[in-house]
């Protein structure tokens, strides 16, 4: 069985090469990135495709960097080979979180609910920019981009699998030209 992008999360990519012997500089990309201390395993991108490889050795240092030593990546030309390539976990690995919390993949196929106009339509994908996140919602064929922040999102009830918002009039009537 093959996994695929849609069963994982990115976690970070491989930064650099870290001597001769075949040790990377992995950047770990999450708000605590000591949860990957104990990491066994990890899949790496190449060429579009998720390879699994077994980790000797890691070590968390500073800002989400780690020293990580590969099963069966013993040489700087094995390291180079892999070095700037994406770092992709299961979708099962993601540390749990607290009911008030959730993870951005969650949100899609969620419905939103306005607290004023009602249904807006379900959540059909998330976009992460680097200054502002977006829902992409879909109702009767119109696109309808909520960013995801305190000021339009009220509350995400990941039990009942709805996001419950308050968006202005004249962002709908924005979206809807």
């Amino acid at each position: 069985m093959n996994i695929t992008h849609n069963d994982c999360f990115y976690l970070g990519h491989i930064s650099k090469v870290h001597g001769f012997k075949g040790l990377l500089v992995f950047f770990i990309d999450a708000d605590n990135p000591w949860n990957y201390a104990k990491l066994k395993q990890v899949l790496v991108e190449i060429n579009g495709q998720l390879h699994p490889f077994f980790i000797e050795r890691i070590e968390i240092k500073e800002k989400g960097f780690a020293y990580v030593k590969l099963d069966g990546i013993d040489n700087r030309d094995d390291a180079t080979s892999i070095s700037g390539k994406e770092l992709y976990l299961p979708l099962a690995k993601l540390p749990p979180l607290p009911d008030d919390q959730y993870y951005l993949h969650e949100l899609e196929g969620m419905r939103v609910v306005d607290d004023v106009h009602g249904d807006v339509g379900k959540v059909e994908k998330v976009f992460d920019y680097a200054q502002n996140t977006l829902l992409q919602v879909f109702n009767d064929s119109h696109e309808v981009l909520i960013p995801l922040n305190e000021q339009f999102v009220i509350r995400v009830d990941k039990a009942n699998k709805v996001v419950h918002v308050h968006i202005p009039q004249e962002l709908l009537e924005m979206n809807r030209l």
